[in-house]
């Protein structure tokens, strides 16, 4: 996804709320399925002490699945302490799913909780680096398939002139 935008800071030093649409046009092992979801996504910069963080809460609605179901998905919700460094920034902190689907099809059911890292590194107009986030099941619904996943994020973003970027 390319998206042309007014640079603010990395990493999320001012709070921000996006709305994002995602369309899947193809599923593994499914022919001619598509599926769609609309995400609300706020991120949050607090201070405890002198540590500071990010908090990102994700909500996702599904508007179309290959099962045809639609609903409000399960909530992602990450808090990363972040350290400032000459280069960039770096964060680490708990990730956690929380199964708050409506509708079975459109959640996993099951509670999980894992590790996230990220950073950026800058020079005067590229910025780039990753965010990984990686949850496994803990509790839930034990006749469905356990949460096992590692969701790895590049990040590339090129300044251009006027406080825009790429």
């Amino acid at each position: 996804m390319v998206r042309l935008a007014r640079t603010i800071t990395a990493t999320a030093s001012l709070m921000s709320v996006q709305i994002q649409n995602l369309f899947s046009g193809d599923y593994h092992n499914l022919e001619n399925e598509s599926g769609n979801s609309i995400l609300l996504r706020s991120a949050i910069p607090f201070q405890t002490g002198s540590l500071k963080h990010i908090a990102r809460v994700t909500i996702p609605y599904v508007t179309d699945s290959p099962s045809g179901d639609s609903g409000l998905g399960d909530m992602v919700l990450f808090d990363l302490i972040k350290f400032d460094k000459s280069w960039g920034r770096w964060g680490i902190g708990p990730v956690m799913l929380l199964p708050t689907a409506t509708d079975d099809e459109v959640g996993a059911e099951k509670w999980a909780i894992g590790p996230a890292l990220g950073f950026v590194a800058r020079n005067e107009k590229l910025m780039w680096g990753f965010f990984n986030q990686n949850l496994f099941s803990f509790a839930g619904d034990s006749d469905r398939e356990d949460v096992n996943v590692s969701i790895v994020q590049p990040i590339v973003n090129y300044s251009l002139p006027d406080k825009w970027s790429i």
